[in-house]
């Protein structure tokens, strides 16, 4: 689950007038782990919590309306283990927002995050 809420709703795009801003990532029967690794091939083996928040105060000297944040995420009990790289952008003038995120998940229960190109699934098997 992940909410992205800011205090207003709706800003001036492109304005220079910090607001408030949080991101919630939340997961179920799992967990999150803030990463700073370059290279994100092997995910840790404990150490994670059910959810992540990023804070963004309209007074901090570091105030950005984007944020870019690499997690280690565990699933599904600690079966399933994978990579996912957040980009929030809150700078939008409606009074909803959005983020994206790219997502590596091995759902064969290992650790190793390392493309395979070997097991790559070819999309037109899954309609």
């Amino acid at each position: 689950k992940i909410a992205l809420l800011r205090t207003p709703p709706k800003v001036e795009r492109g304005g220079r007038q910090p607001y408030d801003w949080v991101a919630k990532i939340e997961t179920i029967d799992g967990g999150l782990i803030e990463s700073k690794d370059e290279m994100m091939f092997l995910a840790p083996e404990s150490g994670y919590a059910p959810q992540l928040e990023i804070k963004m105060d309209r007074t901090a000297l570091d105030w950005s309306p984007n944020r870019q944040i690499s997690v280690y995420l565990r699933s599904r009990g600690g079966k399933v283990f994978g990579r996912v790289s957040f980009e929030f952008r809150t700078d939008s003038d409606r009074e909803t927002t959005g983020f994206t995120f790219d997502a590596y998940i091995n759902p064969a229960g290992s650790r190793i995050l390392e493309f395979d190109s070997a097991k790559q699934i070819d999309p037109a098997s899954l309609q």
